[in-house]
């Protein structure tokens, strides 16, 4: 047994001794001027958006906000919502789901922040005892902020 447990650790030894390189490759090491560079040119990139939106908002214009919805399903005895807003960057406005069927209409909301390039919705989650009725519901999402202002495509949903 002794054998065996010298033999697994000179095996590993040998083997990082011959290639100079660890098992591990992670580089703890500090960036290079590459990694730098790619890093300030996405700051960057992330500052100029958000000039942008201030600069809307001070000229009382509206961005249109592309609505894209990710998921919209039932899971046990809440219905939930996921969405992102694909063209803005920016923490602050609210996601709304509207749901409606044979006259009746049921909402539910969400906060949005950024994320690393666009602003995703909280997912919204609604009940479902607050449905009337189960069946085929058609979906909206629709997105606001001070500065930007959008609507998903309609779907349909079956509600069980």
């Amino acid at each position: 047994m002794l054998c065996v447990a010298i033999f697994i650790y000179a095996s590993r030894t040998n083997d990082t001794k011959k290639t100079g390189d660890p098992i591990n490759k992670v580089n703890y090491g500090p960036p290079t001027e590459t990694e730098k560079s790619a890093g300030d040119k996405q700051k960057d990139l992330n500052s100029s958006k958000e000039s942008a939106i201030r600069s809307s908002q001070a000229n009382g214009q509206y961005g249109k906000a592309q609505v894209v919805v990710v998921d919209a399903n039932q899971y046990f005895e809440n219905v939930e919502v996921r969405a992102y807003i694909s063209n803005v960057y920016e923490t602050g406005g609210t996601c709304s789901a509207q749901f409606t069927s044979d006259g009746s209409s049921i909402t539910g909301n969400s906060s949005a922040t950024k994320d690393a390039t666009t602003t995703q919705c909280g997912s919204i989650v609604i009940p479902r005892t607050k449905f009337p009725s189960g069946g085929r519901w058609q979906l909206i999402v629709s997105y606001s902020s001070p500065t930007s202002m959008g609507v998903s495509s309609s779907q349909y949903f079956t509600l069980k």
